[in-house]
């Protein structure tokens, strides 16, 4: 067990989906006091559900909301093996902040480091009520361009397959980061290409330790094996998820999208997310991009709403997880209904 905890706020690496958020996370969990624990998704699961434990002063309450957590599918990947009794023991408030917190300072303890950090991408869209409770926390924005995220998003069993939902939901993602970073102070936030990373990594992870306030690391051009590292390897069909962390850091995929991507594809993406684009400084490829026509809409809403869901049904995990939140709001709403009674 660690010695100490570091008094630095957490941080959290957030960004739209196959970004290089897990890369991200793979190499700063390598530094000696920092541990990032798989994904939590722990404000998209409970967001719905905090205020419902309100008064965790309340025993009945504070074992209730703590069970739902270590039973929560994403946070039993941690192999915590703590019971809940051990786990209210335990905290130094009973809040919904001092369960948060103690829940990674119990991975701290099972790794043997000082400061935990967060990293789901989809918290992006969570930024108000991750600042409501850790006001003090710090944001690392991670961005692609978001053409070559495209060719990895389609390829995955989550979210959309069309070039115009892929659009969509990097442009939704990049701009819930744009839009709320003028709501936090300067110092708070980082934002990084992905580009950049791959390109220097050790040049970019120093900045980011210096934003930190920590020792900067040297990793070369390899991912360093860690235990972060072996969880990926081992989980989720790492040879087709995470499979860029067993080779050699490389710029091989920067501008892929020109070779797996249509003109029309290229020309559809752009229509939707120029703005953003731009901002990030990606060159366009279109002068005038124009939109999917009625026909391609219907299309592509097809293409998503099947591709999407046949995928699911061969993922377990995600689908065990998916009915959990469904369970778990269902039960909170039947709870909410009855007290208005």
């Amino acid at each position: 067990m660690s010695l100490y905890y570091s008094e630095k706020s957490p941080f959290f690496i957030v960004g739209c989906e196959r970004s290089g958020t897990t890369l991200l996370q793979t190499l700063l969990d390598a530094h000696p006091n920092i541990a990032i624990p798989p994904e939590s998704h722990i404000f998209h699961r409970f967001a719905q559900v905090f205020d419902s434990y309100k008064d965790l002063q309340r025993t009945d309450n504070l074992e209730r909301f703590v069970t739902l957590l270590l039973e929560d599918h994403w946070i039993q990947r941690w192999d915590l093996n703590i019971s809940v009794q051990d786990f209210c023991a335990g905290l130094k408030t009973r809040t919904i902040t001092g369960c948060i917190d103690h829940l990674f300072h119990c991975y701290l303890q099972k790794v043997n480091k000082c400061r935990w950090a967060e990293k789901t991408p989809l918290h992006v869209m969570y930024l108000p009520r991750i600042l409501e409770f850790f006001p003090q926390a710090k944001f690392i924005h991670l961005i692609r361009d978001g053409r070559d995220m495209a060719e990895s998003m389609r390829r995955m069993w989550f979210g959309p397959t069309s070039i115009y939902g892929i659009a969509q939901r990097w442009r939704t993602r990049v701009g819930a980061f744009y839009d709320f970073k003028s709501q936090m102070h300067p110092n708070q936030y980082l934002e990084l290409r992905y580009e950049d990373l791959v390109s220097e990594p050790d040049k970019y992870l120093a900045i980011l330790c210096e934003f930190l306030e920590e020792p900067p690391i040297q990793i070369g051009d390899h991912v360093p094996d860690t235990h972060l590292k072996d969880f990926y390897a081992n989980h989720n069909k790492a040879g087709t998820y995470h499979k860029s962390l067993l080779n050699q850091i490389s710029t091989k995929k920067i501008g892929i999208y020109r070779t797996v991507l249509t003109a029309r594809e290229i020309e559809i993406f752009e229509y939707v997310a120029q703005s953003l684009l731009r901002v990030y400084g990606y060159s366009m490829e279109t002068s005038v991009p124009i939109g999917p026509h009625l026909g391609e809409k219907s299309y592509f809403w097809f293409q998503d709403m099947s591709t999407r869901y046949t995928r699911k049904l061969r993922e377990p995990f995600f689908l065990k997880a998916e009915w959990q939140l469904r369970q778990r709001n269902h039960h909170r709403n039947n709870e909410a209904s009855m007290a208005n009674v």
